[in-house]
């Protein structure tokens, strides 16, 4: 997958958590949810990050917490043309979206 469409899929889970949880997500949770290495995860969330998409902390030791998507960040996922555009990913069935790492989110 490209930067592009991992950081859709980043994207699409810290929606995920922060709609039905109410909760951000860190660097470790992601990691063991995608089985990615960190290198990958990195890059895509700096592309979230430096596209103003997300609401990020960064820690000493370069670990990251994902607090919420921005305004712009929900649009793109609310909007399955919009997201398909930016991203190259399609949601599918409404609210649906197939993980490229085997999970499924609605």
């Amino acid at each position: 997958m490209s930067i592009q469409e991992d950081a859709g899929e980043v994207l699409i889970y810290a929606y995920n958590e922060y709609t039905n949880k109410g909760e951000g997500v860190n660097e470790a949770r992601i990691l063991e949810e995608t089985k990615w290495d960190r290198e990958r995860l990195r890059r895509a969330v700096t592309y979230l990050n430096d596209s103003n998409l997300v609401r990020m902390n960064f820690f000493l030791g370069g670990n990251f917490f994902i607090q919420r998507p921005y305004p712009l960040g929900i649009a793109m996922v609310e909007n399955e043309k919009e997201f398909q555009r930016n991203f190259n990913l399609e949601v599918g069935v409404p609210g649906l979206f197939k993980f490229s790492w085997g999970a499924t989110e609605r």
